[in-house]
């Protein structure tokens, strides 16, 4: 969300009155679920994972967060940045 004024400036740097203030926003609030695409055992500790950017406002994810564990266990997390390809992978481990 943003709040948004104008003013005009001229010479001599002498300022109009400013402009009344509105709120605007973005056309989406956030982007996208990533989109898991593959999931494979690689050894009885460890897993790799695939995803493909959202759809709506992938190219600004700045950062993944994968959340992993047991199921009656509060899950582990990791934080992997994200990368310009569309497709991103990793291995995680226990």
């Amino acid at each position: 969300m943003y709040n948004i004024s104008i003013e005009g400036r001229v010479a001599g740097d002498k300022a109009t009155p400013r402009s009344n203030e509105i709120l605007a926003h973005t056309d989406y609030d956030s982007p996208g679920s990533p989109i898991i695409t593959n999931i494979t055992c690689v050894d009885s500790r460890s897993i790799y994972i695939e995803w493909i950017r959202p759809k709506v406002g992938g190219p600004y994810v700045d950062i993944y967060k994968i959340f992993y564990g047991p199921l009656d266990t509060p899950p582990k997390e990791i934080s992997i940045k994200a990368a310009s390809e569309d497709r991103i992978s990793k291995v995680i481990g226990a």
